[in-house]
């Protein structure tokens, strides 16, 4: 049974992975959905197939599967098809390596291999004829922020008095208890192009603006609250040398543990934003600048339940590893942060341990497909006896 279990995994995760779902790739990540359709409809569970509210063009399908037990007590399990790898990225393919050890592949341990791992585990925990009922969400667009989603998300979250996230478990094995908030600005200065030699006094220098609010932007950080800013892209001007830059561009990328925090630095990045730092010598004038939030993750911080789940959930991953699996730690901004609410039991990370995450060296340790799902199912057992 156990090389069965593990045998079967590796299969389903080369087949989810052969299926290029970049989120862009709206028709790959439908493809994924179909797949999952499938093998939730073969566990039981009714599927519904959720077109993006904004737009069939924004993104790929969200898949809902439901399988109603004896009570309307929620657990809810979570994961996403899509993959940061586009078409164009050059990373595909599913190869093994000679030890048979690790799989390389997009999507691997992001987050094909939580699929499974989520999938196998209620395999195995469903034969023990569970008394809660048990939800399946797969987001298609959750590397861009899940958009579209968030209400249905938030819905989802307040009906489950358990909410569990299948995004990869650390390479240590440790798995997460809380998770940042996020911001996405998508930012945008406008100035006056002119030329650089004649004119140099009457130009207003966008890039230079930019600069300005970056150097501002990135003193916002602060490691002892876990506050962080960074840019994501710059761009700008008209590839010359001799034009003053007349528009720039950039994406800017705020993370925070506490709401209240995030809530001020937001504060303090709106004035750096409506804040010009540079103007033209020749008449005074100041540059525009313009953003627009395109995503706003909050966080989640562990509470009580979900730190006496977690001690639980420790003891099952050591028994299935023989080892000592460390601590939940925290983790970046997932779907599970639009779910979480503090009455719940909220743990994420609970995929494969792997590492290379978003890069194209993207690996997954392969035992862990089987020793993660088997914990994973005897933590749903214990939820499911569990007095909420």
């Amino acid at each position: 049974m156990a090389e069965d279990l593990l045998l079967n995994s590796i299969r389903l995760l080369e087949r989810l992975v052969l299926i290029d779902s970049g989120t862009e790739n709206i028709a790959g990540v439908n493809a994924v959905q179909n797949v999952l359709s499938e093998e939730m409809t073969n566990l039981g569970f009714e599927v519904r197939i959720i077109p993006n509210p904004l737009g069939v063009n924004i993104s790929g399908d969200l898949l809902v599967a439901e399988l109603v037990g004896e009570c309307d007590d929620w657990v809810t399990l979570v994961s996403h098809a899509d993959t940061v790898f586009e078409l164009d990225s050059g990373f595909s393919g599913f190869k093994v390596d000679q030890a048979g050890d690790y799989a390389i592949g997009p999507g691997v341990i992001d987050n094909k291999g939580g699929i499974v791992v989520a999938l196998m585990a209620l395999s195995l925990f469903l034969a023990k004829n569970p008394k809660r009922s048990y939800r399946m969400v797969v987001s298609p667009n959750e590397e861009t922020g899940s958009t579209g989603f968030h209400e249905e998300f938030q819905s989802i979250g307040l009906s489950s008095k358990a909410i569990l996230g299948f995004e990869p478990a650390f390479e240590d094995g440790a798995f997460v208890n809380r998770r940042q908030g996020n911001r996405w600005y998508d930012l945008q200065i406008v100035g006056r192009e002119a030329h650089s030699g004649r004119e140099h006094a009457y130009g207003v220098n966008a890039a230079h603006e930019l600069a300005c609010k970056i150097s501002e932007l990135m003193a916002l950080t602060n490691y002892d609250n876990g506050t962080t800013v960074s840019v994501g892209r710059i761009e700008g001007g008209q590839d010359k040398f001799n034009i003053v830059c007349g528009e720039a561009r950039a994406k800017i990328d705020l993370r925070y543990e506490d709401a209240k925090v995030g809530e001020l630095v937001h504060q303090q990045v709106e004035r750096i934003l409506s804040t010009a730092f540079t103007e033209s010598q020749a008449d005074g004038m100041s540059p525009q600048c313009s953003f627009k939030v395109v995503d706003d993750c909050p966080p989640f911080k562990n509470n009580l339940k979900s730190d006496q789940v977690s001690a639980e959930l420790q003891g099952f991953i050591n028994a299935e590893e023989g080892g000592l699996c460390p601590p939940p730690k925290r983790g970046a901004a997932a779907d599970t942060s639009y779910m979480a609410h503090s009455e719940a039991v909220v743990l994420d990370g609970l995929g494969v341990r792997g590492s290379g995450m978003h890069q194209n060296c993207e690996r997954v340790h392969l035992s862990s497909l089987e020793s993660r799902a088997r914990a994973c199912a005897k933590l749903l057992a214990h939820l499911d006896q569990l007095d909420f």
